[in-house]
């Protein structure tokens, strides 16, 4: 496209207009130039495009694969495809205006002159051409070029100098002015010429007529210019005695009675006539007897031009080398640097731009420098901490290489120390024997910019827990690796078993005594009370009475969470009326609370709540306990349960007055022997095992619902919200006969 486009624009357009400026043609003449410039644009064009799709080939191979198997060979084509392209326009322009200029020569007898004016406009516009082409394509090849460089490494491949570049296209450019100078000056020297010419015969021709008036000399005597011209008296419709001139010459003869006319064919002539007693005296001069004084100032133009190039090429050889010096001296201190790693300042002292480049170029590499060795001592620092780390610390780059590999991490995977190199996590899995493989969470947590944790997993004899986080980097948070922190929690787990174990055995081991002595202690207080003849004796059965059921309420709570961790609870789904059950509720509530400052209320909106999908005497223990929570921590005011639907969820709000729950502490709620207080180490005096709302998270998640907080203003409102989902028609409806024990 850049070679079509540059023929088109160069003889289309410049090509056209230089020619009519710089040449002389007439109308037979023009209308074979213009066949010319119109076949010579596809011919030249046509085969140098195809050439250069030839020479092009390969790189356009490369630019579609981005692969090549020989980088220095396509780098070097690449790097002379411009200048192949320019010589090759220039030399096709000139020999197509060559064949076009003898076309023009032979066919419409072209003068000499013209012809050779000819060919140097096609010498002239192949300069250009040439220059245009090569400026424009390197242009183009310029980052394709770097990208080979960078792709393949490059770096001590041959590369053009600039100062080459800018010297050849300086000549260039400076022959192709100095010839456009000469051909403008040949013209203008022609028309000076012809003018002058026309000018002294009209002068010479008044004379001859007022000698032949006064004197009766011939008129046509001392009318003769140059060793060719001719001079007649001829008749007003008489044809010029000649052969060699146009017919559209001898028409415009004919027409006219007085005037100067200018033929080319075969040579250059001028016609001058004036009219005399009925007759036309006429004169024929041939220009080119008068051209000796261009031949001579072409021969000193050529030298003055070749003086000109040659000062050219001295400037720019002066420019060059103070062009080149800073950078030299640049290139030089980098170069240095990289082999022995010390950076020396260079001193460029021109006092232009390229000082103050040279500056900044020694504060840019001064502050490289500093950063650099900050880095280091940062990354010495990072190193450190993380082969001390006790977690296993693995960084992998974008392909999955790894990066680095701490000594933990070689202990949790290895149990020891390995001194096999791991080149990438592929390398890892297959050391692991397949058992551990991060690839494919490593590339999701890539992909997707997200940290993903695995809190348990078996390996081996191990417990690990995993956490992969994606490194990102500016403000696109572009990815450019990952992190894998490996934690060994098989103590940890181990300890959870045994604790879970022992909590299970000891409640089990401690349910049946607890269940004797309560059962006993009720049997007393309700057959031999009266036996019991002082007040302290009864005290004391009663203390031991509600002490053994305390005691039974928290070794049930222990035994659900075992149970319910273990997945050992089986839950009977069925279609529960959840405003029947909260009305039975709040009902043996109210029993229990009739003596003290507390209201228990229960709002229901006016359409009927639809019944839920669960387990009713799980939901009715969670109800329970977050009404028990709610006695608890509200010594006056009220505890109301609010039922409403929500987002196509029935949802159970139990509400409040209490003393509320701090917000700093609210993120403690819903986990395992935890209360909301001030210290995560130690509980308050309220007799909670902090199992209760942990209790109720599990119960409501397995029963496919969720309980959360919804409020909570200290000393004002608490609110704790149950949502779950609406029974299907099909399931069978649970009777709500059953009870669960309130304790006070």
């Amino acid at each position: 496209m850049i070679e079509w486009a540059s023929a088109v624009f160069w003889y289309w357009l410049i090509g056209i207009f230089y020619q009519f400026v710089t040449t002389n043609v007439n109308s037979d003449q023009l209308r074979i130039v213009s066949f010319g410039y119109y076949w010579e644009v596809f011919i030249i064009a046509g085969i140098t495009y195809t050439i250069s799709q030839i020479i092009f080939l390969p790189i356009t191979k490369y630019l579609a694969t981005g692969h090549t198997d020989d980088p220095e060979r396509l780098y070097r084509r690449m790097l002379n495809f411009p200048i192949n392209v320019a010589v090759r326009m220039s030399v096709f322009t000139i020999v197509g205006f060559t064949v076009g200029t003898m076309q023009v020569h032979f066919w419409a007898d072209a003068p000499m002159i013209e012809t050779i004016k000819n060919i140097g406009v096609g010498a002239v516009l192949s300069f250009f051409v040439a220059l245009f082409q090569y400026l424009v394509i390197d242009s183009f090849m310029g980052p394709i070029r770097s990208r080979i460089i960078e792709q393949y490494k490059l770096e001590d491949v041959m590369r053009r100098k600039y100062a080459y570049k800018v010297f050849g296209v300086v000549l260039l450019l400076t022959l192709a002015s100095l010839s456009l100078m000469i051909m403008i000056f040949m013209q203008s020297f022609q028309s000076i010429t012809r003018d002058n010419l026309t000018a002294n015969i009209q002068n010479d021709m008044q004379k001859s007529i007022e000698r032949a008036d006064t004197k009766g000399e011939p008129v046509t005597d001392n009318l003769q210019r140059g060793d060719n011209s001719k001079a007649w008296l001829l008749q007003n419709n008489e044809r010029l005695p000649v052969d060699n001139v146009t017919a559209g010459t001898q028409a415009r003869f004919q027409n006219a009675d007085r005037g100067a006319i200018r033929d080319l064919k075969g040579d250059i002539k001028l016609i001058v006539f004036e009219p005399y007693h009925d007759q036309k005296l006429v004169v024929l001069v041939y220009e080119t007897d008068f051209y000796s004084p261009l031949y001579k100032i072409a021969v000193f133009l050529s030298l003055c031009g070749l003086f000109i190039v040659l000062l050219t090429i001295s400037a720019i050889g002066i420019f060059n080398s103070v062009l080149t010096r800073a950078t030299n001296s640049l290139i030089q201190a980098v170069n240095q640097a990289e082999k022995t790693g010390k950076y020396d300042p260079p001193t460029v002292n021109t006092g232009d731009e390229f000082q103050v480049l040279s500056q900044a170029f020694n504060r840019y590499i001064r502050e490289n420098q500093d950063y650099t060795h900050q880095i280091m001592e940062e990354q010495a620092r990072l190193q450190a901490s993380i082969n001390n780390l006790q977690l296993g610390f693995i960084m992998v780059d974008p392909a999955d290489k790894i990066v680095m590999l701490n000594s933990a991490a070689q202990q949790i995977l290895f149990d020891k120390h390995i001194d096999q190199s791991i080149d990438n996590l592929t390398s890892l899995s297959q050391l692991l024997d397949g058992t551990l493989d991060f690839t494919k969470d490593v590339k999701n947590c890539r992909d997707d910019s997200r940290s993903i944790e695995i809190t348990s997993l078996e390996f081996g004899n191990k417990f690990l827990h995993i956490f992969i986080a994606p490194i990102t980097i500016g403000t696109t948070s572009r990815v450019i690796g990952s992190v894998i922190i490996i934690q060994d929690i098989t103590e940890t787990k181990i300890l959870e078993r045994t604790r879970d174990e022992f909590f299970s055995i000891a409640s089990h081991e401690l349910r049946t005594p607890l269940t004797a002595i309560v059962g006993n202690m009720s049997m007393i207080q309700s057959y031999f009370i009266d036996e019991l003849k002082t007040p302290e004796l009864r005290e004391m059965i009663n203390d031991v009475h509600e002490s053994g059921v305390r005691l039974i309420k928290i070794v049930n709570d222990f035994l659900d969470t075992s149970r319910l961790e273990l997945g050992k609870i089986e839950f009977k789904i069925e279609s529960i009326n959840v405003t029947t059950m909260c009305e039975s509720i709040l009902r043996e509530f109210n029993l229990t609370v009739s003596g003290d400052k507390l209201s228990l209320l229960m709002q229901k909106p006016a359409a009927a709540i639809p019944n839920v999908s669960g387990d009713k005497d799980r939901l009715r223990q969670v109800i329970v306990n977050l009404i028990g929570n709610s006695r608890k921590f509200t010594e006056q005011g009220t505890i109301t349960i609010k039922l409403s639907t929500e987002n196509n969820m029935v949802k159970i709000i139990v509400e409040d007055t209490g003393k509320g729950i701090d917000p700093k502490y609210q993120n403690l709620l819903f986990r395992k022997f935890q209360q909301a207080t001030e210290s995560i180490l130690t509980r308050d005096n309220t007799q909670s095992t902090g199992l209760g709302l942990y209790i109720s998270r599990l119960l409501t998640e397995q029963m496919g619902g969720k309980i959360y907080l919804e409020r909570s203003i200290p000393n004002k409102v608490t609110a704790f919200a149950i949502l779950l989902k609406p029974a299907p028609p099909t399931l069978p409806n649970a009777d709500d006969n059953s009870q669960y024990v309130i304790s006070d």
